[in-house]
């Protein structure tokens, strides 16, 4: 999907490497975060709690436990690794993510499960309590994300 040869890690500067994974994601050894495709993103916040959610944390874990160097960019500098614009901060209920709209987004050392379990958690509520798709906002789940939360609940209701 990238067509540069090396994507630079947005919060530690160190090489990206690929995951083996059925979604677009890359991982930095150094400092422990991930760099997830847009795909990837879309299906993590769906929350669907199946073997792709599964994958990414388990990854996000081993890449954490292995982890030996600190963030040494501050958030509000950091940059994507494929257009170098900066990326847009997003809160997923009390985590904060780094996203290029055009081309992922972020997570630091840990995020991504903290992220994988709000998502289901909120996924699962709503399908305990079904929501009106105009409604589907709730206040952990950010602004942003409205467009994709209306869309997956209106091809979850056939429309």
């Amino acid at each position: 999907m990238y067509r540069q040869e090396s994507l630079r890690c947005p919060s530690c500067e160190g090489g990206l490497t690929k995951v083996t994974s059925p979604v677009e994601v890359h991982g930095c050894h150094a400092c422990g975060g991930l760099w997830l495709g847009p795909d990837a993103t879309v299906h993590v916040m769906r929350g669907l709690e199946d073997e792709v959610d599964v994958e990414l944390a388990r990854e996000g874990r081993i890449l954490a436990t292995g982890a030996k160097k600190a963030s040494s960019i501050p958030e509000d500098q950091r940059v994507c690794p494929v257009c170098m614009q900066g990326l847009s901060r997003v809160n997923v209920a009390s985590i904060r993510i780094d996203t290029c709209f055009s081309h992922g987004s972020w997570f630091d050392k840990a995020e991504l499960t903290d992220v994988v379990d709000v998502c289901a958690s909120l996924a699962a509520s709503w399908r305990r309590e079904p929501r009106d798709a105009n409604n589907l906002v709730d206040t952990a789940m950010p602004e942003v994300f409205r467009p994709l939360w209306l869309a997956i609940a209106r091809l979850r209701a056939g429309k």
